[in-house]
């Protein structure tokens, strides 16, 4: 049967298996030229949504006076913009699920929605961004309460990181 269905597609497969491929290919190389000269043409643009991005880190309370630093993120690869901070919550590794939980207790409070509230990995999202915050389980070395949170806009290519 199996064999009857393959002698069947045969001839469509390699005809149109090119024109799929070439499709794809098209696609993704206008997504990445176009994102880089976007990048590239309008600067200003992307350093004002850099700028908007780092000024939410420090808007949120939870977060108030802990923020050890701010940077660019590591996923701004062709379009999606994101902050990265590393966020002292205090205390010592054992303090971690303490507050893991005062964390999602704030956003939850504050209208994000959750995505996923894995162990060491939250990750919220409300109608503008969406942050993932990594505990300090998954740093090393294991001594302090540190947290990294990655804050970009709620977009298709934020949640791809493309």
């Amino acid at each position: 049967m199996f064999k009857k269905i393959k002698n069947f597609l045969r001839p469509y497969w390699n005809s149109y298996i090119p024109i799929i491929r070439n499709v794809f290919l098209g696609f993704f190389l206008l997504v990445v030229i176009g994102g880089r000269v976007y990048n590239w043409v309008f600067s200003e643009e992307v350093e004002k949504q850099y700028g908007e991005l780092s000024k939410e880190i420090y808007s949120i309370e939870i977060f108030d006076k802990r923020i050890l630093n701010v940077r660019v993120g590591t996923g701004n690869i062709v379009i999606a913009k994101e902050a990265t901070a590393n966020i002292d919550m205090g205390g010592n590794i054992d303090e971690a699920m303490k507050s893991r939980e005062e964390i999602i207790g704030y956003f939850l409070r504050h209208g994000w929605e959750p995505v996923s509230l894995h162990k060491n990995d939250l990750t919220f999202r409300n109608e503008r961004y969406e942050i993932n915050l990594f505990g300090p389980m998954r740093q090393k070395p294991l001594v302090d309460n540190h947290w990294l949170v990655t804050i970009g806009f709620n977009t298709i290519f934020q949640r791809l990181r493309f």
